[in-house]
């Protein structure tokens, strides 16, 4: 993380810490340099403030994005929406992601766990997960619950639950989204709880397996616009609708 004087970004560090993230940060582009060095297995994705990115954007492509073999990609500006001229400049130098204000923990969240991902061969997820906050009831033959999306994807979700399903039980999701109801079938693909390594809270992991087409055209259009928020096109300015 390559802060500007008076620290904008230094709040950043502690929610990437809770969210699991060991953050390298400095205010000085030598010192972020050396520490690029001496952590390299650490570094797939860099901030800098959307202020300054203009004039550094260059610096940190050739003294850390480069010497590392990543992409330009893992370098993501943060503040302000830049307009389409400084957007349009970002995208050629192969920016692709942007964290705009205003955002809050799960949008940090994404935009962070996105460009990890991206930069990382072993991920394999085909679709991209959204945070959201979304009630639904979860129904099995055995009970109905109510459970509260946490982050969705056109092929999945997850589900906050204290007591979840148990690992490949059928259930059906029924929820509503951009005013319309929808009645998902579903598998348990995989459940959290204290005796996993990447356990924060009790759920599980959903897939979708039956889904009418009007269902998935709104989840794939709710999904692509919380992603555009944050990407950088050129030419295309992106701010988070009120």
């Amino acid at each position: 993380m390559l802060d500007a004087q008076g620290g904008p970004l230094s709040g950043l560090s502690l929610s990437l810490i809770s969210l699991g993230l060991s953050p390298l940060y400095s205010s000085n582009l030598d010192e972020l340099v050396l520490l690029s060095r001496e952590y390299r297995e650490r570094v797939g994705a860099i901030l800098v403030p959307a202020d300054r990115i203009r004039e550094q954007v260059g610096a940190v492509l050739k003294r850390i994005v480069e010497p590392l073999g990543l992409s330009a990609a893992v370098v993501v500006p943060v503040g302000a929406t830049l307009d389409s001229e400084g957007t349009e400049a970002l995208a050629d130098h192969g920016l692709r992601w942007a964290l705009w204000q205003p955002f809050e923990a799960p949008d940090l969240r994404f935009v962070v766990a996105h460009v990890l991902s991206n930069s990382d061969p072993e991920e394999l997820r085909l679709h991209a997960r959204v945070p959201c906050s979304l009630p639904a009831q979860v129904e099995s033959p055995l009970r109905k619950a109510e459970v509260l999306l946490t982050d969705l994807s056109p092929g999945g979700c997850f589900a906050a639950l204290p007591q979840p399903n148990p690992k490949g039980a059928r259930i059906r999701l029924r929820c509503e989204l951009a005013g319309h109801s929808f009645s998902i079938g579903c598998q348990v693909a995989w459940i959290t709880g204290p005796d996993r390594h990447d356990w924060h809270e009790a759920g599980m992991g959903v897939e979708f397996l039956e889904m009418e087409d009007d269902a998935r055209e709104s989840l794939m259009r709710h999904v692509g616009e919380y992603v555009a928020r944050y990407r950088i096109e050129a030419g295309r300015t992106r701010t988070r609708p009120a």
